[in-house]
């Protein structure tokens, strides 16, 4: 569980920001998230318990002693003809110990470990995949908070002037150099603008609630949009193929698939003979009417036992038991099948958004760019006469909604590249620990604790 904690320290360093000083950090947030998130604390428990039965199936191998101790105590008299001739009175006690060492079961006990030793491994990347969900949270928490608050910034803005163009239109009807028509509209316009407004404060509240839920920490004012570091695959393909030998989730459907299948196959075993080897030393006091002595017994023996028919109540399974095995390994093997299938789509729809995202960033650039021009040269034509303050806030409406759409490009990029590096097998690992990310983990493990 520790490592696993260290390699969310680690992934931090992949997201770097120079406007982060005295704000809270992705770093922060990351392992506030890890420290304090009960489920993903529960799912760790779980690679532990797997590693405690593949020590448990290791110990399988080794021979079983056990020690016994019994007393017989026996009476009797011997009669010949109706004449007593003798009486018998023994009391003998055994004392000894007996060791069992299984020599051949079906290879049972040796697929049953293989199984263990499967699922073990199993664990490891169920917890990665918890990691990267609660990753993917925090990060989507993180970045929601930040475009939220672009987006409301601006949106009102919008709203207020549009609320101005409102007020002109009523006036210039009064003055009769407006229609009711265009007054409508400008209503319209404007409690369209108090709508998208209202939306993105919703959005923001949203995305601050699920920030505090996950990691217990009040969102500051300073919140940036990080910046993600990393080599991104040249294609599509490129992108599948390495998500076929790195994706956590298909590893583990696989490691499942071999841990049913060797299930099947230690089940099967256990219908096979067993041989045993046997052996056992004792010593018996006999105290007898006829004697008084020690006696020191050495027996070995090869037991072999061949079941023949089983009602389940034993070790020995049935025939349902094999075949329900047998259907518990096909059903791993088409769960695999239909995860490889779901991790290709999300390549192929993340890879497009991805290149989708960086289009748009660049044309709501441009388009920010040219707004910000035509807003400052429509402030300069108002200011000689020549343009109306309608003109001005028509533009300027232009501008906002561009850098609306520039952010919303901003953060869906983001969130595509850290979908990307989950599609790759990396969303939960790193190269490099800071030390104030060291000390800041000690702390808040030892709060925890």
């Amino acid at each position: 569980m520790r490592k696993s904690f260290c390699s969310i320290v680690c992934f931090a360093s992949f997201f770097y920001n120079t406007q982060f000083i005295e704000a809270i950090t992705i770093e922060e947030a990351l392992i506030a998230a890890f420290a304090n998130n009960w489920n993903w604390k529960a799912g760790g428990t779980d690679e532990e318990m797997a590693k405690l039965q593949l020590d448990q199936s290791s110990i399988a191998f080794l021979p079983s002693v056990d020690g016994f101790i019994n007393r017989t105590r026996t009476t009797g008299d011997t009669d010949y003809r109706n004449q007593q001739i003798y009486s018998i009175h023994e009391n003998e006690t055994n004392l000894g110990i007996r060791v069992t060492q299984n020599v051949f079961n079906g290879f049972s006990t040796l697929n049953q470990a293989k199984a263990a030793e499967f699922a073990a491994k199993a664990a490891k990347y169920k917890t990665a995949i918890s990691e990267q969900e609660l990753i993917t949270k925090v990060l989507s928490a993180y970045t929601g908070i930040w475009a939220a608050r672009e987006k409301v910034k601006a949106l009102k803005k919008k709203e207020e002037n549009l609320h101005k163009t409102l007020g002109s239109q009523k006036s210039a009807l009064d003055a009769g150099a407006s229609t009711a028509s265009e007054v409508e509209q400008a209503n319209a316009n404007y409690q369209r603008a108090v709508f998208e407004r209202t939306n993105a404060e919703t959005e923001l509240f949203t995305a601050e609630s699920e920030f505090k839920k996950l990691t217990t920490l009040e969102p500051d004012d300073k919140i940036e949009l990080p910046t993600i570091k990393f080599d991104i695959p040249e294609s599509s393909d490129k992108l599948i193929q390495q998500a076929m030998i790195l994706n956590s989730k298909i590893i583990y459907t696989r490691l499942l698939k071999e841990e049913a299948e060797m299930e099947l196959k230690a089940t099967i075993g256990r219908r096979a003979p067993s041989v045993n080897l046997s052996l056992q030393t004792s010593k018996a006091f006999d105290r007898s009417s006829t004697s008084n002595s020690k006696t020191r017994r050495h027996q070995l023996s090869l037991d072999v036992s061949i079941p023949i028919l089983s009602n389940g109540t034993g070790s020995v399974p049935t025939i349902p038991a094999i075949q329900i095995a047998s259907e518990k390994a096909k059903k791993a093997e088409f769960e695999m099948r239909d995860t490889i299938d779901e991790i290709k789509k999300d390549c192929i729809i993340n890879w497009n958004t991805y290149i989708s995202a960086n289009a748009l960033i660049q044309s709501s650039q441009y388009a920010v760019k040219s707004a910000t021009i035509s807003s400052e040269s429509n402030l300069e034509e108002t200011a000689m006469g020549l343009k109306s303050n309608t003109d001005v806030w028509v533009k300027e409406n232009q501008l906002l909604e561009s850098k609306v759409d520039l952010t919303n490009s901003q953060r869906q990029k983001f969130m595509a590249s850290v979908k990307l590096l989950e599609l790759c097998g990396k969303l939960n690992k790193g190269c490099f620990i800071k030390e104030k990310i060291k000390k800041l983990d000690q702390k808040r493990v030892k709060n925890v604790g």
